[in-house]
């Protein structure tokens, strides 16, 4: 989901974070798998940083050897590796 400023008051996070927040993580899935969870925040993928849910699907969509993405959760910034 994107993170509105009504969803960022609702999580107690700054207005200024910027980011897509996981809703779910489906079982057995690549996500799961690597460690996310729903409530975490993705800041950037493969260096990109990450405004919205469109951008972050446009990312994921260009092949890759793997990802690199930078994750918020909570006061911790957390960087998950997936081949």
């Amino acid at each position: 989901a994107n993170l509105s400023p009504r969803l960022a008051e609702t999580l107690r996070l700054p207005s200024d974070v910027k980011g897509v927040v996981i809703k779910e993580v489906y079982r057995n899935s690549p996500a799961i798998r690597g460690g996310m969870r729903p409530g975490d925040i993705i800041l950037e993928i493969n260096g990109t940083p990450v405004e919205n849910a469109k951008q972050a699907v446009e990312l994921v969509a260009k092949p890759s050897a793997f990802w690199r993405i930078k994750i918020k959760r909570g006061d911790q910034i957390i960087r998950q590796f997936f081949r």
